[in-house]
């Protein structure tokens, strides 16, 4: 079964908030002027990173989608063959990309790393496999963007994956119950969907107490966000 893909915006600010945060709280300090966004024809994560910094970005995708913003160059190309020189940006974004390419995750963070100048870093966020009911979701209502080619994978993977080119720095763990509430919320109006908003204020306080127990619930949850810097010793 495929359907449209909406989010109800309520929902989305309620449960996926420290989600949203996570990759700008995880470059806070840090300097950066032009950003690599891959697999994003409109630049949208490295909007959400940058924010208020005046950065140049780079949106990369292999077909164009939406429209980049205005302040957004876009680039057609694949991940895993990029067109640029090594050591061209200051940050690289990679968001719910990775897993189009699941077999080749390490080749796509080696070429985000060569594309790394030194000392600076790589945010990824993915979904990920480990949550029995978004990959049981995911696996029965496909959605229209969707690719058939896709497929999660565990955050252990994506951590060895990251760590195969790159020095790790941070792996956060975001949703176990809350994840799919934006999506059931868009399907309903009126008191029901009221109903769903206050149960999610409820799973997200649920989810948070959860994964601060350790690594039995982060390792089911929904989606990971992993920082990683270029060190001088992985200089080609």
């Amino acid at each position: 079964m495929r359907l449209d893909w909406k989010i109800d915006q309520d929902a989305r600010s309620i449960c996926w908030k420290d989600l949203m945060d996570a990759p700008r709280e995880m470059v806070e300090g840090r300097p950066f002027t032009v950003i690599l966004d891959l697999g994003s024809s409109n630049g949208a994560f490295g909007n959400l990173i940058s924010m208020d910094r005046e950065t140049r970005i780079i949106g990369v995708d292999i077909s164009r989608g939406v429209a980049p913003a205005e302040h957004v160059e876009f680039v057609q190309a694949d991940i895993l063959h990029l067109p640029f020189k090594d050591k061209s940006f200051d940050l690289v974004s990679a968001r719910a990309i990775l897993h189009h390419v699941p077999d080749d995750v390490e080749r796509a963070v080696e070429e985000a790393g060569r594309v790394l100048r030194s000392g600076q870093i790589l945010i990824c966020q993915e979904p990920t496999s480990d949550n029995l009911v978004s990959e049981l979701a995911r696996r029965i209502f496909r959605t229209v963007l969707h690719d058939p080619s896709e497929r999660a994978f565990s955050s252990a993977r994506l951590e060895r994956a990251v760590s195969s080119s790159l020095t790790m720095l941070e792996a956060r763990y975001h949703l176990i119950f809350a994840y799919l509430l934006p999506h059931f919320a868009s399907r309903f109006r009126g008191r029901l969907r009221r109903m769903l908003l206050g149960l999610s204020r409820l799973l997200v306080r649920v989810d948070e107490r959860l994964l601060a127990k350790g690594r039995f619930w982060r390792r089911r949850a929904a989606y990971v966000t992993v920082s990683a810097v270029k060190s001088p010793a992985q200089e080609p």
